[in-house]
């Protein structure tokens, strides 16, 4: 999102950066100090994350796009917060 906005902030950053990265911290932390993982254990669960990833949010958001949606966002609904000044400043539209 942030590569297509230009911007730096998007939504559920907040979230991320402090709930989601120090508890995965801590437990990676945890795993490592009471050794209840292997090298294995990693490999497989990041393959599992990645491919999560990929089946479950990549693939249906690029199966379904469609440009030509009839739900397609009116111009009121862009003008909020400035949006549609913003994008226009950053040369996106």
């Amino acid at each position: 999102m942030n590569l297509k906005t230009k911007g730096w902030y998007n939504p559920g950053l907040a979230t991320a950066v402090f709930l989601h990265l120090p508890i995965g911290i801590y437990y990676l932390t945890y795993l490592s100090q009471h050794q209840l993982g292997t090298g294995w254990d990693y490999l497989w669960g990041l393959l599992g994350v990645i491919g999560l990833f990929a089946g479950m949010v990549v693939g249906p958001v690029q199966a379904l796009k469609d440009r030509n949606t009839p739900y397609a966002l009116n111009l009121e609904e862009m003008n909020r917060f400035h949006m549609l000044d913003k994008l226009k400043a950053r040369g996106i539209i």
